[in-house]
């Protein structure tokens, strides 16, 4: 798992070997006063343990206002209420697009 820290958001990029409790001790330390980027694209983790253990980290970011968006190719079927992206690029177009709306 590689973590890069930005200005106004924290790109969490996650490996084949990554274990999901790898991922969930990191979002239980981390600041929720930033925005996360999950890329999941490269994870060997299946999608629905994804999707649930995940699910609640979504709303406390929600909560606090900040963006949780992953990147992955999950259904959106299964995605439930949290953003999922397929590109990086992508994800950072659609990062940015929720800061200037926020700022509004």
């Amino acid at each position: 798992m590689k973590v890069t820290e930005h200005h106004s958001y924290v790109l969490i990029k996650l490996e084949k070997k990554t274990k999901i409790e790898d991922l969930l001790g990191f979002l239980e330390r981390c600041d929720r006063n930033n925005s996360l980027i999950i890329d999941l694209l490269n994870a060997n983790i299946p999608d629905n343990l994804i999707v649930s253990k995940l699910l609640p980290f979504h709303f406390i970011w929600q909560k606090t206002n900040n963006s949780f968006i992953l990147v992955s190719n999950i259904s959106k079927k299964m995605i439930n209420d949290m953003v999922s992206i397929k590109t990086l690029e992508e994800a950072l177009d659609f990062f940015h697009m929720e800061q200037l709306t926020r700022n509004i």
